[in-house]
């Protein structure tokens, strides 16, 4: 699951770019860090097991972090959108 939503946020973040968002590169920055942690967890056993609950609170965390940023942005988008129709 975090891994298919760090690939979201990824996604999310160049279509911000083609959009002209300006700050497309944080949340694309967040969305490598959260495939990373979700693909550390997975691949190495070691890591998955003992340290499970750290990696997945910091992928959540960086999660919620994108999530704020996108929201921001595409409130950005709402206002310009709104101020070219009238």
């Amino acid at each position: 699951w975090l891994m298919f939503r760090g690939f979201n946020t990824i996604s999310t973040s160049l279509e911000l770019k083609k959009e002209g968002a300006m700050d497309w590169g944080w949340i694309l920055l967040l969305g490598v860090l959260i495939t990373i942690f979700a693909f550390m967890s997975i691949v190495n056993p070691l890591i998955g097991a003992s340290y499970l609950v750290f990696t997945l609170a910091i992928a959540i965390f960086l999660l919620g972090i994108a999530n704020i940023f996108l929201s921001l942005q595409l409130r950005k988008i709402k206002v310009a959108a709104e101020n070219i129709t009238g």
